[in-house]
Protein backbone atom coordinates (compact mmCIF):
# COMPACT_ATOMS: atom_id res chain seq x y z
CA UNK A 1 0.00 0.00 0.00
CA UNK A 2 2.93 2.29 0.84
CA UNK A 3 4.54 1.45 -2.16
CA UNK A 4 1.15 2.59 -4.14
CA UNK A 5 0.96 5.67 -2.62
CA UNK A 6 4.33 6.46 -3.63
CA UNK A 7 4.21 5.54 -7.10
CA UNK A 8 0.81 7.24 -7.14
CA UNK A 9 2.67 10.81 -5.64
CA UNK A 10 5.48 10.36 -8.10
CA UNK A 11 2.97 10.30 -11.26
CA UNK A 12 0.98 12.98 -10.37
CA UNK A 13 4.17 15.33 -9.24
CA UNK A 14 4.99 14.31 -12.86
CA UNK A 15 2.30 15.16 -14.28
CA UNK A 16 1.67 18.72 -12.24
CA UNK A 17 5.46 19.66 -12.86
CA UNK A 18 4.91 19.91 -16.58
CA UNK A 19 7.56 17.43 -16.98
CA UNK A 20 6.11 15.19 -19.11
CA UNK A 21 5.82 17.85 -21.83
CA UNK A 22 9.31 17.16 -22.54
CA UNK A 23 9.12 13.51 -23.61
CA UNK A 24 5.28 13.78 -25.36
CA UNK A 25 5.21 14.02 -29.25
CA UNK A 26 3.10 16.73 -29.88
CA UNK A 27 2.14 17.65 -34.04
CA UNK A 28 4.02 20.30 -35.55
CA UNK A 29 3.11 23.42 -37.33
CA UNK A 30 3.48 23.54 -41.04
CA UNK A 31 6.53 25.64 -42.25
CA UNK A 32 5.85 29.13 -42.86
CA UNK A 33 4.49 30.29 -46.13
CA UNK A 34 5.94 33.10 -48.18
CA UNK A 35 4.78 36.26 -47.95
CA UNK A 36 4.91 37.36 -51.35
CA UNK A 37 2.21 35.41 -52.91
CA UNK A 38 -0.83 37.40 -50.42
CA UNK A 39 -3.66 38.46 -52.73
CA UNK A 40 -4.03 41.83 -54.08
CA UNK A 41 -7.66 42.16 -51.75
CA UNK A 42 -5.87 41.39 -48.74
CA UNK A 43 -3.36 44.02 -49.10
CA UNK A 44 -6.28 46.66 -50.07
CA UNK A 45 -8.01 46.03 -46.89
CA UNK A 46 -4.77 46.47 -44.63
CA UNK A 47 -3.96 49.98 -46.95
CA UNK A 48 -7.89 51.27 -45.99
CA UNK A 49 -7.95 50.27 -42.77
CA UNK A 50 -4.69 52.06 -42.28
CA UNK A 51 -5.50 54.88 -43.64
CA UNK A 52 -9.22 55.41 -42.77
CA UNK A 53 -9.70 57.84 -39.43
CA UNK A 54 -11.19 56.83 -36.65
CA UNK A 55 -14.84 58.60 -36.76
CA UNK A 56 -14.98 56.87 -40.02
CA UNK A 57 -14.14 52.93 -39.13
CA UNK A 58 -14.83 52.82 -35.13
CA UNK A 59 -12.86 49.50 -34.64
CA UNK A 60 -10.04 48.69 -36.56
CA UNK A 61 -7.60 45.66 -36.07
CA UNK A 62 -4.45 45.86 -37.86
CA UNK A 63 -1.66 43.63 -38.65
CA UNK A 64 -3.00 41.16 -35.45
CA UNK A 65 -1.02 38.38 -34.46
CA UNK A 66 -1.37 35.22 -31.95
CA UNK A 67 1.54 32.67 -31.11
CA UNK A 68 1.23 30.04 -28.76
CA UNK A 69 4.24 27.81 -27.40
CA UNK A 70 4.65 24.13 -27.87
CA UNK A 71 7.39 21.40 -26.67
CA UNK A 72 8.39 19.12 -29.06
CA UNK A 73 11.58 16.61 -28.54
CA UNK A 74 12.26 18.86 -25.80
CA UNK A 75 12.55 22.24 -27.63
CA UNK A 76 9.82 25.22 -27.34
CA UNK A 77 8.13 25.54 -30.64
CA UNK A 78 6.22 28.64 -31.43
CA UNK A 79 2.98 28.22 -33.31
CA UNK A 80 1.63 31.14 -35.14
CA UNK A 81 -2.11 30.57 -34.68
CA UNK A 82 -3.28 34.37 -36.16
CA UNK A 83 -1.12 35.60 -38.57
CA UNK A 84 -1.66 39.23 -39.95
CA UNK A 85 -5.26 39.94 -39.99
CA UNK A 86 -6.31 43.58 -40.32
CA UNK A 87 -10.00 44.55 -41.30
CA UNK A 88 -11.93 47.81 -40.19
CA UNK A 89 -16.06 47.82 -39.28
CA UNK A 90 -18.13 50.84 -39.72
CA UNK A 91 -21.37 51.57 -38.07
CA UNK A 92 -23.87 49.32 -38.68
CA UNK A 93 -21.48 46.30 -40.19
CA UNK A 94 -22.69 42.62 -39.88
CA UNK A 95 -18.92 41.25 -40.08
CA UNK A 96 -18.32 37.24 -40.57
CA UNK A 97 -14.91 35.16 -40.44
CA UNK A 98 -14.80 32.85 -42.96
CA UNK A 99 -11.62 30.21 -43.69
CA UNK A 100 -10.83 26.46 -43.34
CA UNK A 101 -10.71 24.63 -39.99
CA UNK A 102 -7.39 25.93 -38.31
CA UNK A 103 -6.97 28.80 -39.68
CA UNK A 104 -7.39 30.62 -36.50
CA UNK A 105 -11.16 32.12 -36.86
CA UNK A 106 -12.33 31.22 -33.02
CA UNK A 107 -8.82 32.63 -31.70
CA UNK A 108 -9.26 35.67 -33.80
CA UNK A 109 -12.55 36.36 -31.57
CA UNK A 110 -11.30 35.25 -28.30
CA UNK A 111 -8.71 37.79 -29.33
CA UNK A 112 -10.84 40.49 -29.96
CA UNK A 113 -13.45 39.76 -26.89
CA UNK A 114 -10.15 39.41 -24.44
CA UNK A 115 -10.44 35.73 -23.76
CA UNK A 116 -6.95 35.83 -24.60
Amino acid sequence: MLIALVGWWIVIAFIDSSLWKLCAKVPTSKPPQDLTDIDEDIINEEKSVEQNSDEKVPIKIYGAKKNFSNWVKCKQEKIEAVKRISFGLQYGECFALLGISGAGKTTMFKMITGEI
